[in-house]
């Protein structure tokens, strides 16, 4: 609090913000990169909504989902390379990596067997804090980049254009 120019801190705000901050980060090391899904209760309240789902299943849900990744990647790991704290919302940059030594069921292309190629994206998590305990989440995901780093999905070649006298000429193009 800024009173009369002189900058007065009050505690309350900070400290609770910095316990969010410290709870969240404490989330992704302890059921992410160690897996312990007997956590997941300890980290979330009660009606806990998951990307709109709520209530216990959503819990569940969470506890599935990190048991499908790390099925799948048994090194799965999550670096925090950004934070920023604003009241009960801790947001998080994170990259996401991993290698896929075990089956891994993605919801928009099916099961990919195991290729035993690593890979590194950016995540982008929301999560919002209330006594203690992780109340909601959203996030997002670069999918596309990680199916490609994995050899499921093809990374598109750039065409080669060259200009000449103002006019694009596209080899792969048929000339009239």
């Amino acid at each position: 609090m800024i009173t009369h120019g002189i900058e007065i801190d009050c505690g309350g705000e900070d400290a609770r913000e910095k316990s969010n901050a410290e709870l969240v980060r404490r989330y992704f090391d302890v059921v992410w990169n160690q897996g312990d899904l007997a956590a997941v209760d300890d980290f979330f309240g009660e009606n806990f909504t998951n990307f709109g789902q709520r209530g216990p299943d959503a819990r569940a849900l969470i506890r599935a989902v990190v048991a499908t990744w790390r099925a799948a990647f048994p090194d799965l790991r999550f670096d925090i390379e950004d934070e920023i704290v604003r009241g009960d919302a801790v947001v998080h940059l994170v990259t996401c990596r991993g290698t896929h030594t075990g089956r891994f069921e993605h919801p928009a292309i099916g099961v990919l067997e195991p290729s035993g190629s690593s890979f590194a994206v950016d995540h982008m998590h929301i999560h919002r804090v209330r006594d203690g305990r992780i109340v909601q989440h959203w996030g997002t995901r670069n999918d596309l980049a990680m199916l490609q780093q994995l050899g499921a999905v093809a990374v598109p070649q750039p065409t080669r254009v060259t200009y000449r006298g103002g006019r694009v000429e596209d080899p792969g193009r048929d000339r009239d």
